[in-house]
């Protein structure tokens, strides 16, 4: 089976990677599910803190059951699971998201 076949046969797939802040979470879940409606495959992308907050306040797994095409992947931010997360230590997650999530060289 060619390359050009494979894609005809599977839909669009967007990964998303909002900022580990609520408003920005839950602004891309709600474009995630808009998505999956249209019809295309989503991953959304997730640092573990961000994660397990879902896990624990919002009902994610049912909210998306009835989208076959949205998975979701995590990422670690890089900070201690004490790390406040909010206020002007916002800067922190990005800064530490970028540090462990840029390009890795090979040894």
């Amino acid at each position: 089976m060619s390359r050009q076949e494979t894609a005809a046969e599977s839909p669009p797939h967007v990964l998303i990677f909002p900022l580990p802040l609520q408003s920005h979470v839950n602004s891309m879940l709600n474009l995630a599910d808009l998505l999956c409606l249209s019809g295309l495959h989503v991953t959304i992308l997730l640092s573990d803190y961000t994660h397990n907050c879902l896990l624990l306040h919002a009902n994610l797994q049912s909210r998306f059951s009835r989208h076959s095409g949205f998975r979701v992947a995590t990422i670690s931010d890089g900070l201690p699971a004490d790390h406040p997360r909010v206020g002007e230590r916002i800067v922190d997650i990005v800064l530490s998201l970028k540090e462990v999530g840029g390009p890795q060289s090979a040894a």
